[in-house]
């Protein structure tokens, strides 16, 4: 299964949708995929409602990319994020280290900074 990451501009915010396996074959493509929003923006939503799987090495990027993000004063929102995908990330220790939600409006309003408090 290929990834196939899409981007949509909403303001000065990405929304970019993540399909198919998030593993150590298609994290280096991921990774390499985002470096060109990555240069036009510090603020993100990943669309993670068809990401079927999700293993240490997709962690990992997941965990960089939120770090660069968050080094340019901006964020990452992991939206949608399924059942499966949230336990790999809790049995690692790390779910409770990204912002999630399963609104859209909401993530849109955590990165443009109204306060509000995403789920977890």
């Amino acid at each position: 299964m290929d990834l196939d990451v899409s981007y949509l501009k909403n303001y000065d915010i990405h929304l970019i949708k993540v399909k198919g396996r998030l593993d150590s074959y298609y994290a280096s493509q991921f990774e390499n995929s985002l470096d060109p929003v990555l240069k036009r923006t510090k603020k993100l939503i990943l669309e993670c409602s068809d990401v079927t799987f999700l293993s240490s090495a997709g962690i990992k990027v997941l965990l960089s990319l939120a770090n660069v993000l968050k080094s340019k004063g901006g964020d990452l929102i992991l939206l949608n994020l399924q059942e499966t995908a949230k336990n790999v990330l809790r049995t690692s220790k790390t779910l409770d280290l990204f912002s999630q939600t399963n609104d859209p409006k909401e993530a849109i309003r955590l990165l443009e900074g109204n306060k509000g408090h995403p789920s977890r």
